[in-house]
């Protein structure tokens, strides 16, 4: 009588769940690695839009003649910014405002004008929902 010997290959079922269970926690981290990044660029973007439209608000600053009031008038408190207060851009909005300082630090005909580029709504970002808030300064000299 022939002896049969039995030579199965292959995985067992243990083994088929344990590397299913193991690409299952890869996977996830992997979806939380996404989410992460969505709300980074988020935040990022975020960020320039109100550095991008500060920096407009500069270049209106530097456009404008020393004799606007703006430049003789101090503002202690932040005020709306007369052009444009509020601006929509991407889907978000920013207000903007600034405050003055007459005759800086001892300088005549100096102003210091100090611009907040605030957005309206809570940005997700990576440690939860915030305002984004970017601050602008500059010195206007006139005559």
């Amino acid at each position: 009588m022939a002896s049969i010997i039995k030579c199965e290959k292959g995985f067992t079922l243990l083994e088929m769940l344990i590397a299913v269970m193991i690409l299952a926690v890869g996977l996830l981290g992997l979806a939380q690695l996404q989410v992460t990044a969505i709300r980074t660029n988020v935040q990022a973007s975020s960020v320039v839009t109100a550095a991008a439209l500060g920096q407009s608000v500069l270049e209106d600053i530097a456009r404008m003649p020393g004799s606007d009031p703006i430049f003789q008038t101090a503002v202690a408190s932040y005020a709306d910014w007369p052009n444009f207060p509020t601006v929509t851009v991407q889907g978000g909005v920013y207000s903007i405002q600034y405050k003055t300082v007459v005759d800086y630090e001892g300088l005549p005909n100096v102003t210091k004008v100090d611009i907040k580029v605030e957005s309206q709504k809570n940005i997700q970002t990576v440690l939860g929902g915030r305002k984004e808030v970017v601050n602008l300064i500059t010195l206007k000299r006139y005559y």
